[in-house]
């Protein structure tokens, strides 16, 4: 039999509308335990209230991305249940549907979703996660600024002790230790009137100092000279590369560019690397989620057994998460190649749940 236009749009609203009720029920629980921790560490240091709300309401998009996956379970599972609990399902299995015809509504959904999730809540997420952690870096970390640009890498120190502000530019960076090659530093005071500029080789990150040997400074209205000098830093080696540009804040049609330019500069990419080939396996984590919901729908047959069965798709869902989550933190590590580290849990389980699909319809 073939599945009519109806039943089609049908199904795929069904599951649309539990999608949506399952996103604002996630929303609000994660919106509220972030806003609780924001409050926390923003009280302290006199946050204004409506500042953190707004910084909240910027960490969403992005801690949506990371629970779609679930939203995508826990809709299949539910709309599988109300369809079983009002004989729906048995209706449509009893008139000759196969399981693959009347998932292949709700396959579509989440197939827009996945494009949705590239095309528009990745590149919004990460613009909104960016903005967030500016955000916190001035008003709960207070810590210095640092961005990477097509003209290089630009740092924002102070040196309160001094008075003054130092913009650093480099085109080059080599670690062990953390070395900038050359770097070139404009100096402005507290007012941000223009002091001069100092030039050097290097500038290598030494135990809360950037150091720079036989610099060249060039005052306002002096003679150059040239010295050593040091400007004091609150960054590290770690932090640098931890933070500069943090994957999430990159959008999907942004991290090819990003990637290269890291790379130009010498900084690592493994876990922008990582982050690409993430966005580019999540919709085969989205599809195997839909069927591993569908395994256990087709076992509804009997209402006293739902309950059970829902449990169990969603413990292995969370298992599927799990697991994808450990790999992807080895690989972000260097212990395992990007490909096998984001693409073997999802591809393991949609062919896992390809398989018992196979078997429960035709075995």
């Amino acid at each position: 039999m073939r599945l009519s236009p109806t039943l089609l749009r049908y199904l795929a609203t069904r599951y649309l509308q539990f999608f949506l009720v399952v996103l604002l029920i996630l929303a609000t629980v994660i919106f509220l335990f972030e806003f609780a921790e924001l409050l926390r560490r923003g009280l302290s240091k006199d946050v204004p209230f409506d500042l953190l709300f707004r910084m909240g309401l910027y960490k969403m998009p992005e801690t949506l991305e990371r629970a779609l996956p679930f939203m995508v379970l826990f809709s299949g599972l539910i709309t599988f249940w109300q369809l079983t609990r009002t004989q729906e399902l048995v209706v449509v299995r009893a008139t000759g549907l196969s399981a693959w015809q009347f998932l292949l509504p709700i396959i579509l959904v989440v197939m827009l979703f996945s494009l949705l999730n590239l095309m528009v809540v990745n590149p919004v997420g990460a613009m909104f996660i960016g903005r967030f952690k500016e955000m916190e870096n001035t008003y709960l970390r207070r810590l210095s600024g640092f961005e990477l640009t097509s003209s290089g890498l630009w740092l924002r120190q102070q040196d309160q002790n001094r008075g003054r502000h130092y913009l650093m530019q480099s085109e080059k960076v080599t670690l062990n230790p953390l070395t900038l090659q050359p770097v070139m530093v404009l100096v402005y005071d507290d007012d941000r009137n223009y002091l001069g500029r100092i030039d050097a080789e290097e500038a290598t990150l030494k135990k809360g100092a950037w150091h720079m040997a036989g610099a060249t400074l060039h005052w306002s209205r002096q003679t150059p000279m040239s010295q050593s000098y040091t400007i004091p830093t609150d960054l590290t080696e770690t932090r640098i590369q931890d933070s500069l540009a943090a994957p999430n804040t990159v959008s999907f049609w942004d991290l090819p560019h990003f990637i290269q330019a890291l790379q130009s500069i010498g900084l690592p990419t493994q876990r922008h690397i990582i982050q690409w080939q993430i966005l580019m396996a999540k919709p085969v984590l989205l599809l195997a989620m839909c069927l591993v919901a569908a395994v256990f729908a087709l076992r509804m047959t009997r209402m006293g057994k739902s309950v059970l069965y829902i449990g169990i798709g969603a413990a292995a869902g969370s298992m599927i998460f799990g697991a994808d989550a450990m790999l992807t933190a080895l690989g972000m590590n260097g212990a395992l190649p990007p490909l096998l580290a984001v693409w073997m849990i999802p591809s393991l389980s949609l062919l896992g749940a390809l398989a018992a699909l196979l078997y429960a319809e035709d075995g």
